[in-house]
């Protein structure tokens, strides 16, 4: 029986069962990611993703209950003895090995006092990485809070939690995987391309906030596209509301509203309940984006504080990305610096590892399997004009938006041009939003079923992350 309203609707596991989303190439796929996730988890030392002592000290907290962010964090100081013992990044290339006794012996010492994260001295980047962490949203770090607290109540080491985070991290991008893949079968190939691309498989596992972009990102283009192809009833409608707040609350991720217009007015009984569910949408996203810009208020007052004692400041550079935006993108861009360049950005984007972002080959190579499989994957509902334009809209305000957002917190003048002092954009940053890139490209002369192409795409990604993993085993452990 229809639900009032909309069309041939009916539960979305009746249209699961029907459509048989679920065969033997998705559960390869799943355990393939699994295994190869783990390996990443096990393979890079403890603290060898990038600001990964930061992202850890703020999922520590939020293991102990501080839920909302803070200024002037603080950490039991044998938990902050335990960050000190491994660098920011290795000097030499043999890491040392994790043993029985890292992961054992000793408790996680949080009897002891607790200090300030400030008063840490041993790490360039912590102190600054953990105030930036206390602005993002809390959900961002959950599935690793919860590996800690679990490790936690084992009363077992701090590097143990770290490694129960990444797996706790794992096990939610295999389920956000599982859902998109489900959900949007007709995209099954460029999904798996892009969940087993080694820059993917390593933020997956890593201690940081990409993973849950990363994982909300897949599951919310999969959850908008079926309902693009798919009748769908108003419970479904009721999970994309929930779910795209949730979604941009990660890491800012506003940039993902204009996909709503993808879902099609046959949906709704009209267009009046149509533009009411994409402003309600709209609205309580904003809201509670800024709501939760009030709640860490302060600790975001310190960490600008932070940075101007740095030389950064981030309202001088707000106002002078409103007055001048044309040159600070141009200067961005065209005088980026050999990390930040486009080649630079691609690289990243497929694969790096380590703090140094030492490079993997080939991987314009899978930069052009990516472009492939958007190419030719067949759809049966292929995309209009207008829907091309509200995806590559998607992928321009979302590239846009990173560039903004990092040029405030990060910006300078330097040699005549502006420019960031740090890293400024990375390749990883661009994972959430490829498939509004990929997506568009899609054309309908000579196309491959998603049944056929979904295996090769696998078989081929699947090498590359075993190539790629052996490189970063025997970079750190030669």
């Amino acid at each position: 029986m229809s639900a009032p309203g909309l069309i041939a609707a009916e539960p979305p596991v009746a249209v699961f069962r029907r459509e048989k989303n679920w065969g033997a190439t998705t559960s390869l796929t799943i355990l393939i990611a699994g295994l190869l996730g783990a390996g990443y988890a096990v393979t890079m030392p403890p603290f060898q993703f990038n600001d990964e002592h930061a992202h850890f000290a703020r999922s520590y907290q939020i293991s102990r209950g501080e839920f909302a962010g803070h200024p002037d964090p603080k950490i039991p100081s044998a938990i902050l003895m335990s960050l000190l013992r491994y660098p920011e990044g290795f000097e030499s290339r043999s890491a040392p090995r994790t043993s029985a006794t890292d992961l054992f012996a000793g408790g996680g010492g949080e009897s002891g006092p607790a200090e300030p994260i400030g008063n840490v001295r041993g790490l360039r980047f912590f102190s600054h990485g953990v105030l930036a962490c206390q602005v993002y949203w809390t959900a961002c770090y959950l599935p690793a809070s919860a590996g800690i607290r679990i490790v936690r109540l084992l009363n077992m080491t701090p590097v143990a939690m770290l490694y129960a985070a990444r797996l706790m991290n794992l096990l939610s991008f295999l389920a956000a995987v599982a859902v998109a893949l489900m959900l949007a079968p007709n995209f099954r190939a460029l999904i798996t391309a892009v969940a087993l691309m080694p820059m993917t498989l390593q933020q997956a596992v890593a201690v940081s906030a990409d993973q849950m972009t990363i994982a909300l990102s897949l599951v919310g283009f999969a959850l908008i596209l079926h309902a693009r192809e798919h009748p769908v009833s108003r419970r479904y409608l009721a999970m994309v509301f929930v779910t795209v707040p949730l979604w941009a609350l990660c890491k800012n991720s506003l940039w993902a509203l204009p996909l709503l217009l993808l879902i099609p007015r046959t949906q709704f009984r009209d267009k009046r309940r149509r533009l009411i569910f994409l402003l309600a949408v709209t609205v309580v996203t904003i809201t509670g984006t800024f709501a939760w810009r009030t709640i860490t208020s302060d600790a975001f007052a310190q960490y600008a504080a932070a940075d101007l004692s740095r030389g950064v400041d981030f309202y001088a550079n707000a106002r002078i990305l409103a007055n001048h935006p044309l040159a600070v993108f141009e200067d961005l861009v065209v005088f980026a610096g050999p990390g930040a360049s486009i080649p630079g950005l691609i690289r990243q984007f497929v694969g790096t590892f380590g703090w140094d972002f030492h490079p993997l080959p080939l991987t314009f190579a899978y930069v052009e399997l990516l472009l492939v499989v958007g190419c030719i994957e067949r759809n049966p509902k292929p995309f209009t004009i207008g829907e091309r334009t509200i995806l590559f809209i998607t992928f321009a305000a979302a590239l846009i938006q990173v560039y903004a957002m990092l040029f405030v917190i990060d910006g300078a003048w330097q040699a005549g041009h502006y420019g960031f002092r740090a890293a400024g954009v990375q390749g990883r940053y661009l994972i959430p939003f490829c498939l509004a890139g990929f997506l568009p490209l899609r054309q309908n002369a000579i196309t491959v079923p998603s049944r056929i192409l979904a295996p090769a795409v696998l078989f081929a990604s699947t090498l590359y992350a075993l190539l790629s993993l052996v490189i970063i085993g025997g970079f750190f452990y030669p």
